[in-house]
């Protein structure tokens, strides 16, 4: 089965990384601010490994619109896959495989929105809530609803259910009318930019109709109008608290870009040279940016122009390196890097399951802390326990996932999904865990490239175009720093 490495190893170590994350989330919560104003402002003093770890937790924590950008770049392959076999293997016609398609792509992204609500609003805010007993702190139980309040506060799942429907929908329509590869190239470049300049606007329109920007109360707080619970619902995954569709659609639709150049066989050297100077402009741009709206700062992706196109901009470099590094390279051990990062891969099968299960982390952080003693909830780890924490819990999903590999992956999301949309009695082959696992083929083959020198007339027009590029974003940016400000 043809695969692109990189992606599922993206894939395993992105979700790895939110499992162990979750863990520090419930060991320091209380000691979060401590911890960030010891590491970033210099204020007070913590454990040495807090100014190793501290800002690589900070980095990499943003790094969530990578999971929807791989996400995305891989449902776009599996797009491009099922529309060839329609058109192409059984001579379906266009319009009727755009309907297929399509339908099967709102199936699926429904069901991840369906369960991003269900594990943000019942699981997460429940166990927040047990969490909060054992620490012996008091429940924001002021309303009968105070449970629903995570309907208000959209995270990555919901996010890439939507991402799905329209980037496949995009996708369908490009693959049917027969578009240009340049120029659906500009079209996602375009949109890649207005979803990062239209931050500020969409802030400004919350503010003026909610008097916040966040929408993360509705229901649960009783100071909210009644009638702001449905558009605050309804607006919460385009301009919400955590993952917003604004600006996070822009990682959607350089996973996007990413498929169509994978897909078409358009990987080349030239290729990849033009998306790792696309992200490096984008790292570069964000300082101009941050200074024009004197907003440099690290606090919020989803919240700050600048820290949005700085992650989104590192994001592009290291999936570029990866897809060069992994499945481009000619010297690259293609068997031997299969063989080692196998149980890597055994993660990235099962992400959206595993991202749903990650609420139940508190478990078994509980159960260690009744065996050992040590005040995990009550975040007083010293470092030697902090690993030896981490690492248990990582060998204890492993254990799990080997074993639930032997039942094929029998009741996971990805099964359940599977299932809903095969059309046959059993998903055992459907999910082809021998192809992903153990026998994969490279997709992306490696290709020699004759380069051409460019000549002064064209290297001139294209940094023109980049600079006009720079320029209009940068004037939408202050336009909307205008409009804040008023």
């Amino acid at each position: 089965m043809k695969r692109v490495l990189s992606f599922d190893f993206l894939r395993g170590i992105a979700i790895i990384g939110v499992l162990l994350f979750h863990v520090l989330n419930i060991a320091f919560e209380q000691r979060k601010e401590e911890i960030e104003a010891a590491v970033i402002s210099g204020t007070g003093t913590v454990e040495i490994y807090w100014y190793i770890l501290g800002p690589v937790l900070l980095v990499l924590g943003s790094f969530n619109g990578m999971f929807l950008m791989v996400s995305a770049a891989s449902n776009s392959i599996s797009v491009h896959k099922q529309w060839e076999k329609l058109t192409v293997e059984k001579g379906v016609d266009k319009n009727k495989a755009f309907k297929s398609i399509f339908v099967s792509q709102v199936i699926r992204g429904a069901m991840i929105c369906a369960f991003g609500y269900l594990s943000e609003t019942v699981l997460a805010t429940l166990l927040d809530a047990y969490v909060k007993m054992l620490r012996l702190q008091p429940l924001d139980s002021s309303s009968p609803w105070w449970w629903l309040k995570g309907l208000y506060m959209t995270n990555i799942l919901t996010t890439i259910g939507i991402s799905i429907i329209v980037t496949s929908f995009i996708q369908l329509l490009y693959l049917k009318n027969g578009i240009s590869r340049e120029k659906m190239s500009l079209f996602l470049i375009i949109v890649v930019i207005l979803c990062t300049a239209l931050m500020p606007l969409t802030q400004y329109f919350a503010e003026g109709l909610f008097g916040t920007d966040t929408l993360s109360d509705g229901i649960g707080d009783l100071s909210i109008p009644a009638w702001q619970y449905i558009p605050r619902f309804l607006l919460a995954p385009v301009i919400g608290r955590l993952t917003p569709l604004i600006p996070f659609f822009s990682c959607a639709a350089v996973g996007l870009l990413f498929s169509i150049n994978i897909n078409e066989n358009a990987i080349k050297p030239s290729t990849l040279r033009k998306f790792l100077y696309g992200g490096l402009l984008f790292v570069c741009a964000s300082f101009i940016v941050g200074l024009a709206l004197n907003d440099i700062d690290i606090g919020s992706r989803e919240r700050v122009v600048f820290y949005q196109m700085f992650i989104l901009g590192l994001e592009i470099v290291s999936t570029t390196y990866l897809l060069y590094m992994i499945d481009f390279r000619r010297k690259t051990n293609f068997e031997l890097f299969t063989r080692c990062t196998r149980w890597t891969r055994r993660f990235g099968i099962t992400t959206l399951t595993l991202w749903i299960l990650q609420y139940f982390m508190v478990f078994p952080v509980v159960l260690v802390q009744l065996i050992t003693g040590w005040p995990i909830i009550q975040g007083g780890l010293v470092d030697w326990q902090l690993g030896v924490l981490l690492l248990l819990l990582f060998f204890m999903w492993h254990g799990i996932l080997c074993a639930w590999e032997k039942g094929r992956f029998i009741g996971s999301f990805e099964w359940v999904t599977t299932i809903a949309l095969s059309k046959k009695s059993s998903s055992g082959d459907r999910m082809q865990m021998d192809g992903i696992l153990y026998k994969p083929e490279k997709m992306i083959q490696h290709v020699t490239e004759t380069e051409r020198k460019v000549d002064g007339a064209e290297r001139t027009l294209i940094i023109t175009n980049l600079a006009f590029a720079g320029f209009y974003a940068l004037v939408i940016a202050l336009v909307a720093a205008g409009v804040l400000a008023l």
